[in-house]
């Protein structure tokens, strides 16, 4: 029987590891075309009385409003119109396969968020029965779509690495790795924020930072200024850049990264500038957290996509 005290170990490990999957949502979620201005309000239609158009682009909008605010009430509601709109979607059978698809990624893509941000470690723990299942029905609704994809290979990475099964975590970055190739920009982005935090020893974060390394942003809003999906795409993407250089080591490219996010527009506004500021006020400190792991720990921990920030880092409203 297992005792209270692992229990604990083991919801606040799963809350932890789990939002690896996000693996910086904010560039990632950038990707869904734009469906209206900002400023996201709820969605306060009946669902059940609407078009198919306007269901869909109701549930949409309360997705966006939800992630920006980042409130468990809010987050909670949005998940309850976006199952509503899924049910009568299949119910009705008046939704297409992509849009379809693509709920079921906003709903899995939210609960990720709830899981890391709002302290919802059942949804963490149950990743399998809660998350999981909607990326695999995007990825079986709209197979041409070559990004969702890499959501299930930080799944997979994510779970194995929860149970210090690195071997079995490694066989999934791998595969995860041979997937960038079909989306390099968005795929690069979603995966690495889990793969950094693996142990050197498994290579994986070596090669994570060859892919970044290699990576270029190039016809997308998000790669020249911030969107009304993610306000501060600009400086989150630097300091992305920024840890995972100092994660392995690179002082030089870390402080200038780390400098770009405070450069970055909106800058001014950002909530996470002060811990930039604090990471460059002593950058050696900041990085030997990471060197002192040596070659066989796992980081997965100390990267901000563990923590109460992996979201809110760039789609959090100023």
């Amino acid at each position: 029987m297992i005792d209270s005290a692992w229990t604990s170990v083991l919801l606040f490990r799963s809350a932890q590891v789990i939002g690896t999957c996000f693996a910086l949502g904010a560039a990632l979620l950038a990707w869904v075309p734009q469906a209206r201005a900002a400023p996201w309000t709820p969605c306060d239609e009946d669902l059940a009385q609407v078009s198919p158009e306007r269901r869909y682009a109701c549930a949409e909008r309360e997705l966006w409003h939800a992630l920006g605010d980042g409130g468990h009430g809010v987050r909670k509601r949005a998940d309850g119109v976006l199952s509503r709109a899924l049910m009568l979607g299949w119910l009705r059978r008046d939704l297409s396969r992509v849009q379809r698809s693509q709920l079921h990624f906003y709903r899995g893509a939210l609960r990720l968020a709830m899981a890391l941000e709002n302290g919802r470690v059942d949804l963490g723990v149950l990743g399998p029965l809660t998350i999981s299942p909607d990326f695999k029905a995007s990825v079986s609704l709209d197979p041409s779509n070559d990004h969702f994809v890499s959501f299930l290979d930080s799944m997979d990475v994510a779970m194995p690495a929860l149970l210090g099964n690195m071997r079995a975590a490694t066989r999934a970055a791998e595969k995860g790795f041979a997937n960038v190739a079909r989306n390099p920009l968005f795929n690069t982005l979603s995966l690495s924020g889990t793969t950094i935090g693996m142990p050197l020893s498994t290579g994986a974060p070596a090669k994570t930072l060859a892919l970044l390394e290699a990576w270029r942003c190039e016809g997308k809003d998000f790669c020249t200024r911030n969107t009304d999906k993610a306000p501060f795409a600009r400086p989150g993407l630097a300091y992305h850049f920024g840890e995972a250089f100092a994660r392995m080591g690179r002082k030089d490219e870390a402080r200038r990264y780390f400098e770009m996010a405070l450069a970055a527009p909106d800058a001014e506004t950002w909530p996470f500038a002060e811990r930039v500021r604090e990471h460059l006020a002593d950058l050696p400190g900041y990085m030997g957290q990471f060197s002192a792991l040596g070659a066989d720990g796992s980081a997965m921990w100390l990267v901000y996509a563990n923590q109460s920030s992996g979201c809110v880092l760039c789609h959090g409203r100023p």
